[in-house]
């Protein structure tokens, strides 16, 4: 088993593109998580926007998201 697989603690984060995962990247080990991650807790919940991330506004493992402005 691939050690970045079992060592996360809190969570894990991904980055990349569905693009890539729809296309090229469709026969890969990351392709394959993706799919179980977005069947387990739906497609909405299971990407999250760079900006959002960049905000500090996505709800990653081990962070607490900011509120939006204006809540």
């Amino acid at each position: 088993v691939n050690v970045m697989l079992t060592r996360c603690q809190t969570g894990m984060v991904i980055v990349t593109q569905r693009a890539f995962l729809r296309g090229s990247g469709r026969g890969t080990l990351l392709n394959r998580l993706a799919l179980q991650w977005e069947r387990r807790v739906g497609e909405k919940v299971a990407w999250v926007d760079a900006m959002e991330v960049a905000d500090g506004r996505a709800g990653l493992p081990g962070t607490k998201a900011k509120e939006p402005a204006g809540v």
